[in-house]
Order: C-alpha cells, then structure tokens, then sequence
C-alpha cells in the first residue's frame, strides 16, 4: 500500500506471477488503493485473466488473499440471476417455468403469453 496510496494502477502481468493457471498467459491486473493509509482497509485487486475476472484483497501490508471469480462464466443459472433482478416480468411461451433456474417467480395475468414476475 506504501507503494500507490490514493491510486488506482493497471498493469500487464504473467499470470503465473500473480497467482493464475491456466488459460491464457498475460492478464490485466487493476490494483485499487484509494485512500492514504491503512485506514480504507488493504488494497483490493481486480483481474481479467481470459474469459474470467477474479478479485481478491491484501490480507496485511504483504500479503494478497487467494483469487475469487466474480462470475462462473460456467454458470448459466448465475448470469440468468444477475440479468433478470427483483421486479423485472418476463415473457415466456409456456414451456419453462423461471423457478427452475433462481431467484422466486410469480406467474401474473396476461393476455398474450405467460408472464412472469421475479419476486425474490
């Protein structure tokens, strides 16, 4: 943190130096450290390394947490979820029920094709 305080730095990195296998062999690593001292907490990291964005934060003055990625890009039922958010009606032709991917649906009247209301 001693290094960037009050900045946010891009940087080209190996991927295997930063942590990540796999995939590609460069990644775009975005150190976030917006405050002067340790006061905002440890730096915070986002990295797009192929298809995939991780993130992680600094646990102490040297050391990073392990990646997490910010979406399973395998996960179709996620990005429905995040796509279709609370108050949002779709319209469907009848031959799924949107419950059975996430969130809570509720059927409402329509006078065309069957509509959907996400709840929760």
């Amino acid at each position: 943190m001693a290094n960037h305080p009050n900045e946010t730095v891009v940087e080209f990195k190996t991927a295997k130096v930063i942590g990540l296998s796999g995939g590609e062999t460069y990644a775009v690593l975005v150190t976030l450290t917006p405050w002067q001292d340790a006061s905002g907490g440890y730096p915070k990291q986002v990295c797009v390394h192929g298809d995939t964005m991780w993130w992680r934060f600094g646990t102490s003055d040297a050391s990073w947490g392990g990646w997490w990625s910010v979406l399973d890009s395998a996960s179709t039922n996620t990005a429905w979820l995040i796509a279709h958010r609370v108050g949002e009606y779709i319209e469907t032709d009848g031959s799924f029920n949107p419950n059975s991917i996430g969130g809570t649906w509720k059927q409402v009247p329509s006078i065309g094709p069957y509509t959907w209301l996400r709840t929760k």
